[in-house]
C-alpha cells in the first residue's frame, strides 16, 4: 500500500519548520516518517532544522513552488521516497507561497493517497498576510486544520477576532490553539481527515509570477559586525515579506539563525554539523523586489567586520 501523504502549509513565517520539529522530536504515533521539504529560493534552510529527527528519509526541493514550477520534481521525490524509505506517512511542507490545492491536483492525478492539509495560521499577522497575498487565503480554504500558532502573542481578544476569520474563510476545518508549534502530533495525523472539497476557480499556473513574487539571495565569507546587520534586518522594506538564513558576527564564535516575519526579528544561537558554504546566508521572499536589490546588498556588504577584527575572529576559531 503507498504511504498516505500529509501536507503541512502556512504563509511565510507561520511556524511550519518549528511544528515539524517538535512534532517529529515527540515521534508521530510510531510511524515511520519521510519528508519532501520546498523551498522557494536557490538555497534550503529548513530541511537542516529537522535532519536526522526521526526522519527515514527528506528530500529538499528548491529554486520554485512545489505546487506550479517544480510539481514533476514533487513526483519524482515521493517515487524516490516509497522505493528507498518505506515510510508510513510522507509529509510535505511546502514554501510559504504554495498554492496547497495545485499539489493535491498532482496528487490525485498521481493516484497518490492524502492524508490531511495542515494549515499554520500566525495568529498575529493573519490579517495583515491576507491582504499581501491571495496565497494566505488560498492556504486557509484547502485546510483540514488550521493550526493557530504564536497564540501567545496576542490576547483573548485579539484571538476571538482570528478565530471568527478564519471562520468565514473555512467553517469545516477543525481548529487548534498553539504557541511555539507545540501540539500532539496524534491531533493531526493520527486520527480521521473530514471530506475534502475538491478545488474551485483553481489560481493561474506560476502564480508566483502573476503576483511578481521573487527572492533575492545574499552570500559572502566575511564575518560581520553584530549590531549593523541586526540594524539592516529590523529595517527591511515592507515589500519584504520573509527573510531567514544565518550569520556569522566576530562577537560570538557560533552562527546565528535569523528569521524576519512582519517585522520582528528573531535570532537563535545554532552549531552546524558541517561546515556551511558560506559564513552568511540570507534569502529574502517578497513582492517586486528585485528593485530593492542594489540598496539592500549594499547595506549588507556594509556590515562585514574590519579585516582586523575578522582576522582576530578568525584566529580565536582556530
Amino acid at each position: 500500500m503507498t504511504a498516505p501523504i500529509s501536507i503541512v502549509t502556512g504563509f511565510l513565517g507561520s511556524g511550519k519548520t518549528t511544528l515539524l520539529r517538535h512534532l517529529l522530536e515527540q515521534g508521530i504515533a510510531g510511524q515511520r516518517i519521510a519528508l519532501i521539504v520546498n523551498e522557494i529560493g536557490e538555497v534550503g534552510f529548513d530541511g537542516h532544522a529537522v535532519a536526522g529527527l526521526n526522519v527515514a528519509q527528506m528530500i529538499e526541493l528548491t529554486s520554485g513552488c512545489i505546487c506550479c514550477s517544480i510539481g514533476t520534481d514533487f513526483l519524482l521525490a515521493v517515487e524516490e521516497i516509497l522505493t528507498l524509505a518505506a515510510p508510513d506517512l510522507i509529509i510535505v511542507e511546502t514554501t510559504g507561497l504554495a498554492e496547497p490545492s495545485g499539489l493535491i491536483r498532482q496528487a490525485r492525478a498521481g493516484d497518490l493517497p492524502l492524508d490531511a492539509i495542515v494549515t499554520l495560521v500566525d495568529v498575529a499577522n493573519i490579517a495583515q498576510q491576507l491582504e499581501q497575498s491571495p496565497v494566505a487565503a488560498w492556504q486557509l480554504r484547502a485546510a483540514d486544520f488550521l493550526v493557530l500558532n504564536k497564540c501567545d502573542l496576542v490576547s483573548a481578544a485579539e484571538l476571538a477576532q482570528v478565530h471568527a476569520l478564519l471562520q468565514e474563510h473555512n467553517g469545516r476545518a477543525t481548529r487548534c490553539e498553539t504557541s511555539h508549534g507545540q501540539i500532539d502530533p496524534r491531533r493531526l495525523f493520527a486520527g480521521p481527515v473530514l471530506p475534502r472539497p475538491d478545488a474551485t476557480d483553481p489560481p493561474p499556473h506560476d502564480h508566483l509570477h502573476t503576483e511578481q513574487i521573487g527572492t533575492l539571495l545574499w552570500q559572502t565569507d566575511a564575518p560581520l559586525e553584530r549590531t549593523r546587520i541586526e540594524a539592516v534586518m529590523r529595517e527591511l522594506p515592507p515589500q519584504i515579506y520573509r527573510a531567514k538564513g544565518y550569520v556569522h558576527c566576530t562577537d560570538a564564535p557560533w552562527p546565528a539563525l535569523v528569521n524576519v516575519v512582519s517585522g520582528r526579528v528573531d535570532y537563535e544561537t545554532t552549531r552546524f554539523k558541517q561546515a556551511p558554504a558560506y559564513l552568511n546566508q540570507l534569502v529574502f521572499i517578497g513582492s517586486a523586489i528585485a528593485e530593492l536589490q542594489p540598496a539592500l546588498f549594499a547595506r549588507l556588504a556594509a556590515c562585514v567586520d574590519t579585516a582586523e577584527r575578522a582576522a582576530d575572529w578568525q584566529a580565536r576559531r582556530d
